[in-house]
């Protein structure tokens, strides 16, 4: 059950992330920001890494780079657009419901069709709720 406490603490540190997106305004250039967002996880994660080659569990490969690289391309465009909904006016009362319950859907979706996993009656309930929910956040 440790995962619970980790997933709890991602959580909270995102939903801060999210939050800063809108605090941020036009205090800096979007793309200077991203940048240094950028060499700040270099700077707290460069101490796991170094940790991981010290004791000889930093295995990788060719396939991990490629999709390390995807990730990181998509985490980029991922924060350019979501800096872009706030400085066209996204009220963050709407953003980060929509984008939470928009990754509840795609999570569920990319489990069932892609690590076939099954889904419950209650998941199949939550995520049609969801998708409710988005309709009524941004209809006006």
């Amino acid at each position: 059950m440790l995962w619970v406490i980790f997933l709890g603490l991602a959580t909270l540190v995102w939903a801060a992330n999210d939050i800063f997106f809108k605090v941020i305004g036009n205090q800096i250039n979007y793309f200077l920001a991203l940048f240094v967002a950028a060499v700040s996880q270099v700077i707290i994660v460069a101490p796991f890494v170094i940790y991981a080659m010290s004791n000889g569990g930093l295995n990788h490969s060719a396939r991990g780079y490629g999709i390390s690289a995807l990730i990181g391309l998509l985490l980029g465009s991922g924060t350019i657009f979501f800096f872009y909904a706030f400085k066209y006016g996204a009220p963050l009362s709407v953003a980060m419901p929509v984008e939470g319950i928009g990754l509840i859907l795609a999570g569920a979706l990319a489990g069932v069709f892609l690590f076939n996993e099954a889904l419950s009656p209650t998941v199949i309930a939550g995520m049609i709720l969801g998708a409710i929910s988005i309709v009524l956040l941004t209809v006006k």
